[in-house]
């Protein structure tokens, strides 16, 4: 079961109100028991994310994460990131930075911004 908001949550027997508690469930239906949660610094929002496996050939895991909005109860971005990074650069904005291989076997960097607020790719 895939839940993406409050209300899906309120569907089950058990109904979760505190902020906390609903990003936790989703959490563990979205990336498992191994998660980590980085709110932003007014906690209105949520950076949830799950660091995958390493390649043999990188450092860098590969990064599975949402952004949930605290205050509409809803997941306002997913993404999963070959080789990547993810983290908070103002109260308001993710930088988000993955690499896609090459056919040569290099990797190339892409990267953006994304506003919490606007909920807008730069």
């Amino acid at each position: 079961m895939s839940c993406s908001n409050m209300q899906d949550i309120q569907k089950s027997e058990n109904i979760i109100t505190n902020p906390d508690e609903i990003v936790k469930e989703i959490a563990i239906q979205k990336l498992g028991t191994s998660y980590a949660v980085k709110p932003n610094a007014n906690k209105d929002f949520s950076l949830v994310f799950h660091n995958l496996k390493k390649k043999m050939d990188m450092i860098i895991p590969d990064v599975q994460f949402f952004v949930y909005d605290n205050k509409k109860q809803k997941i306002i971005l997913e993404d999963y990131l070959q080789v990547g990074t993810v983290d908070w650069i103002s109260d308001n904005e993710i930088m988000v930075i993955k690499r896609l291989k090459q056919k040569d076997g290099t990797y190339k960097p892409l990267s953006y911004k994304f506003n919490v607020q606007t909920q807008k790719k730069e």
